[in-house]
């Protein structure tokens, strides 16, 4: 929606709960609306419309995804976990699933899953910025600290170059994995 990618956020969701309001079962409206909302950090009304998109269409991998992805960046790592394995068990070859659900395992401090994650993801897309970040986050967590620097953005935490572009909530949901802070040769 063109009010969400200009940073209306408030407007785009007004615009879309009236849709809804109009339509309840309208999937693009709610999947419209809660990337809006998770956008702005409310997770719980995201995570609602999300679950509404699936009562109407329960075997959209995506819709499950989705809400994946809006539980981990809300903590909720189990039912982020259990909504993970269903969009996979729906669609194994879906690339964010895997990326996603190896987010998930870094947030319950399980590396070596999240690092099986990204490297299936990998396979499936071999230059997803996603996916190479996160391993990296992964290797740095099970100790292969140069492999993984170098992955996800060297010893300053930047991120690697093609992530720039990425929405502060993507960014923060994979950099709060844990893994401490470094600084900068030099500072």
């Amino acid at each position: 929606m063109t009010l969400v990618r200009r940073g209306k956020l408030d407007e785009a969701i007004t615009a879309l709960t009236e849709a809804i309001r109009l339509d309840p079962s309208d999937l693009w409206a709610l999947k419209e609306r809660a990337s809006a909302l998770r956008t702005k950090g409310a997770y719980v009304e995201a995570i609602e419309d999300l679950g509404r998109v699936i009562q109407l269409r329960p075997k959209d991998a995506g819709a499950w995804n989705d809400r994946c992805y809006t539980r981990a960046v809300a903590g909720k790592l189990e039912e982020a976990l259990a909504d993970c394995n269903e969009s996979l068990r729906l669609q194994p070859d879906l690339p964010n699933a895997l990326v996603n659900r190896g987010l998930t395992y870094l947030k319950l401090d399980q590396p070596a899953r999240a690092l099986a994650d990204y490297d299936a993801a990998l396979r499936l897309v071999p230059r997803s910025a996603l996916a190479l970040y996160g391993r990296g986050l992964a290797k740095r967590k099970t100790g292969d600290m140069a492999s993984g620097d170098a992955e996800s953005g060297g010893r300053d935490g930047t991120l690697p170059a093609g992530l720039g572009g990425l929405c502060g909530v993507r960014r923060n949901a994979l950099s709060h994995t844990g893994l401490p802070r470094r600084r900068p040769a030099g500072r």
